[in-house]
């Protein structure tokens, strides 16, 4: 595949992903891919486990949606420099922490998405998003002061 057929792999599932449908945005990851959201505490292993983090991430928000702004490739990966948007309308899970209930707030953040390639199939994505910024937005982390 060229470079513009792996940006196009991955455009695929970004935009069912906007879409909400999750069975077509895992259709370019292989059956054994492997997704690493750095939020979480373990990585989702297989199409369907990925489609579940995918699933649970629009309860938290059903208007989440990825905004690509720039694309990088090279021959067998390509990395997304994206913005985040959405609403806090469900329960949003902290691993290893407490699950956030809805504050109906808006959020925007950035993040970036490393695809690795390989037989025109997704085989492992690793997402580095800002949840820092996004908690600070809803309401519950609050900034540290810095004194100087």
């Amino acid at each position: 595949m060229t470079q513009l057929e792996h940006i196009n792999l991955f455009k695929q599932s970004v935009e069912a992903f906007n879409q909400g449908d999750f069975n077509k945005a895992v259709e370019p990851f292989a059956e054994n891919a492997v997704f690493t959201d750095i939020t979480q505490l373990q990585p989702f292993q297989g199409r369907e486990a990925i489609r579940k983090s995918f699933e649970k991430g629009r309860l938290a928000s059903p208007d989440l949606k990825l905004t690509p702004t720039n694309w990088i490739t090279s021959e067998d990966q390509v990395v997304m420099e994206y913005n985040t948007t959405g609403t806090h309308k469900g329960p949003w899970e902290v691993p290893g922490a407490t699950t956030i209930p809805a504050t109906n707030k808006r959020f925007q953040t950035k993040g970036v998405a490393v695809a690795k390639l390989s037989g025109g199939r997704i085989i492992s994505l690793t997402d580095y998003s800002d949840s820092v910024n996004s908690y600070k937005q809803l309401g519950v982390l609050q900034a540290v002061g810095v004194s100087r």
